[in-house]
């Protein structure tokens, strides 16, 4: 649980950096990108945790594929972290309000799925 709280410290660090610089206004406009031990993870459960609209464990973009970016890496007891945050790349849902819609104006699948099921 502390290397969670460590990664969320650190995550946090960059969502400031980005919030001074004027690039968001929340953390839940940014996506959060790891590399290293955390890989086998829940990216849903680690977005919630963190804070963020998305987690991509798949690796760390090149910068040149991001709008901005903020990077920065991390000691755990079991490797070295790399984290890696930029613009979310979805949509603003309307209902959650988390960056997960594939178009603009509707809603994430999850909440899809919750007012489908009412």
């Amino acid at each position: 649980m502390s290397q969670i709280l460590s990664l969320r410290a650190e995550v946090q660090k960059l969502v400031e950096k980005a919030r001074a610089e004027k690039h968001i206004k929340t953390s839940s406009q940014v996506e959060v990108y790891l590399t290293g031990i955390l890989g086998s993870k829940d990216s849903e459960s680690l977005s919630a945790l963190l804070g963020v609209s998305a987690v991509n464990l798949m690796g760390i973009p090149s910068t040149s594929a991001l709008e901005w970016n903020y990077e920065s890496s991390l000691e755990l007891d079991n490797g070295p972290i790399g984290i890696a945050l930029g613009p979310a790349t979805h949509s603003q849902c309307p209902r959650c309000w988390l960056y997960k819609a594939e178009k603009e104006d509707s809603l994430c699948t999850r909440c899809d799925q919750v007012t489908q099921a009412t």
